[in-house]
């Protein structure tokens, strides 16, 4: 809060010989910040439209605060029942992912952010999809879920096969995220027809 105090507070003295770079957008910023500055103390401002955001970097903020809020639903379900703790913690993904297919297709929404070369389309991208904890909450529930196994295991002993193989799929998934979207990065967009 006290950046975005500065942030406005300095909006007048902001312009200058930057005022050509992207410097020139702040003080529409700040003039944002200055209406919606609540969103940002209340860890609200990722449920909101874009051109409601002050200072757009906080929405993980946001997001990891309210996914925050939500994990003791979550441990307390596995606490009670293990079974239905591992069922909830599934469905939830399984709805994180069905939501995420559904508005990137209903939209027609890049496979990737950096798609996007219209600034329209980014804001309707990132206020419809990309800021919302529901979208967001995959990785969350599946660090929640590890974190229980792991607190629950005695001492884990994994074999050094096992174990050179969760590495081997670690590093195939990271080089996979990585440079898998490189062809969408550069434009193509044929990932939204089913051959």
């Amino acid at each position: 809060m006290v950046f975005i105090g500065f942030y406005v507070i300095f909006n007048p003295f902001i312009n200058g010989p930057w005022s050509v770079s992207l410097m020139a957008l702040f003080p529409l910023f700040a003039d944002i910040c200055e209406k919606y500055w609540w969103h940002n103390l209340l860890y609200i401002n990722n449920l909101f439209d874009l051109n409601q955001g002050c200072y757009i970097i906080t929405w993980y903020l946001a997001v990891d605060t309210q996914l925050y809020f939500v994990a003791p639903i979550f441990l307390i379900a596995l606490f009670v029942s293990p079974y239905a703790g591992f069922a909830l913690i599934i469905l939830c993904i399984a709805g994180s992912i069905a939501f995420v297919y559904a508005v990137t297709f209903y939209n027609g929404f890049p496979a990737v952010l950096m798609g996007l070369s219209a600034l329209e389309r980014f804001i309707d991208f990132f206020s419809v999809y990309y800021q919302k904890p529901w979208a967001r909450c995959s990785p969350y529930l599946v660090g929640l879920a590890t974190g229980y196994l792991l607190a629950m295991a005695k001492k884990p002993k994994l074999n050094k096969l096992l174990v050179i193989a969760l590495w081997a799929a670690a590093v195939a998934i990271a080089l996979a995220s990585l440079y898998g979207p490189h062809r969408y990065i550069k434009g193509a967009d044929d990932w939204r027809y089913v051959n």
